[in-house]
């Protein structure tokens, strides 16, 4: 297996190629930093900048989480 930087941010996210996403998710599952990334992305969806929000929105849909 190919060695990747696992995301830890919610921009992050946004940078990993779709085709990629399952083994990220189950690389972050395996290292038990998948609650760690979820926790940056819900700081994101609960923040006043619309920026930030717009951007943990993206990270979920780009995880395959549904609106």
């Amino acid at each position: 297996m190919v060695q990747m930087r696992l995301p830890a941010e919610p921009a992050e996210v946004l940078d990993i190629p779709e085709s990629d996403i399952p083994e990220v998710v189950g690389a972050l599952v395996a290292e038990k930093r998948l609650s760690t990334l979820m926790s940056a992305i819900h700081a994101n969806l609960w923040s006043d900048d619309p920026a930030l929000r717009q951007q943990g929105t993206a990270a979920l849909r780009r995880l395959g989480f549904p609106d």
